[in-house]
């Protein structure tokens, strides 16, 4: 598994529990290798979708009703 190095993501309980599930439905796991890109000095397909989703919203004018 490769992760990035956002703790909010990839450093939480719900992908440790993920991954304890699939140890014991699967009985040909048997090493599981997670490794965590440096900061700054990675490049991962998704980050340019997330990029573009930031900068369009970032550009986006909100309109609110107000009573």
């Amino acid at each position: 598994m490769f992760s990035d190095t956002c703790d909010g993501e990839n450093r939480n309980q719900n992908v440790v529990a993920m991954v304890m599930c699939a140890v014991q439905a699967i009985d040909d796991i048997h090493i599981i290798q997670r490794k965590f890109l440096e900061k700054g000095q990675n490049y991962m397909e998704c980050d340019v979708m997330h990029y573009a989703i930031e900068f369009v919203h970032k550009k986006s004018l909100l309109f609110c009703i107000s009573e």
